[in-house]
C-alpha cells in the first residue's frame, strides 16, 4: 500500500474515532525506527490540531532521553490530564513506552483505562515486547505504521552538509535564486535534512519546526520558501 494513502487512513480514523464523542482508547504506535515514529507520530497530531482549529500547546510530551521512566516523572505527567482542556481535547504523548519500569506501568493503567474525555494518549515502542499484558489490553495497536521518510536526496545531503560545515552558500543561492523551485523539491529537502540531523546528530531541536513545515508545505497552508527561509536562519 502506498505509503501516504495508509497514514491518511490512520488519520482518518483516529478524525472518526474523536467525532464519535466517547472516550478515545490510547493508541500505540509500533515502528522498528522510534526516532522517524516520533517525528511522524508528532506530525499526524499536529494535523489533528490543525484540522480542530486547536493550539499546539495542548500537546503535552513525556520525550524519549534513553532513561528509564520513573514513577513520579510519569505521575507528574499525568497529572495536567486532569486539567481539562479549554479546547475539543488535549494530546498526551509518550515515546518509547518500554522505558517505563513496572511500577510506573502500574502507575499509568487508571491513566490509560480511563484517560477523560477531553484527553489523547499515544504511546510509542519498537514492538509490543517488553509492554505488560495489562497495559496492551487498554491500547488500541497500529503496527502497520509508515513513515514519509524513505530516502535522502544526495543533492540536498550535499548542500546541507557543506552549508553547516563551510558556509558553502550553494545552499542559499539555490533556494534565492529566480528560477521556480516545486514544492515537492521544498518537501524533497525538508525530508532529506531530517535525515541528516538523524546521521549527524546536529540540530536536533529543530526536528520538530522541520517536521511541522512538511506537513504545512504538504497541504498548501505555507509558502515553502517562506518555511525554508526561517530554516536556514537558524542554521
Amino acid at each position: 500500500m502506498n505509503h501516504k494513502k495508509m497514514n491518511n487512513e490512520i488519520f482518518h480514523k483516529l478524525i472518526q474515532k474523536i467525532d464519535t464523542g466517547w472516550i478515545f482508547q490510547p493508541v500505540l504506535f509500533l515502528w522498528d525506527n522510534i526516532e522517524l515514529l516520533n517525528m511522524q507520530v508528532k506530525g499526524i497530531i499536529f494535523e489533528l490540531f490543525w484540522h480542530y482549529h486547536i493550539d499546539k500547546n495542548h500537546l503535552h510530551i513525556f520525550p524519549d532521553n534513553n532513561e528509564k521512566i520513573k514513577i513520579q516523572e510519569l505521575r507528574n505527567f499525568i497529572a495536567h490530564s486532569y486539567i481539562k482542556s479549554s479546547y475539543r481535547f488535549q494530546v498526551f504523548l509518550i515515546e518509547n513506552i518500554s522505558r517505563a519500569t513496572l511500577e510506573s506501568f502500574n502507575a499509568s493503567l487508571k491513566f490509560l483505562e480511563e484517560p477523560w474525555e477531553w484527553n489523547i494518549v499515544f504511546l510509542t515502542n519498537t514492538s509490543q515486547s517488553w509492554i505488560p499484558e495489562t497495559v496492551l489490553s487498554r491500547l488500541h495497536i497500529i503496527d502497520q505504521f509508515s513513515p514519509w521518510i524513505k530516502e535522502k536526496n544526495q543533492f540536498f545531503f550535499l548542500l546541507i552538509d557543506e552549508y553547516i560545515k563551510k558556509k558553502n552558500l550553494n545552499l542559499m543561492k539555490y533556494f534565492f535564486q529566480d528560477k521556480k523551485i516545486e514544492k515537492q523539491e521544498y518537501i524533497d529537502f525538508l525530508q532529506t535534512f531530517l535525515l541528516y540531523i538523524k546521521e549527524k546528530l546536529v540540530y536536533t531541536h529543530l526536528m520538530e519546526q522541520i517536521s511541522e513545515s512538511i506537513l504545512l508545505i504538504e497541504k498548501n497552508n505555507v509558502l515553502p520558501k517562506y518555511e525554508i527561509d526561517k530554516l536556514i536562519l537558524k542554521i
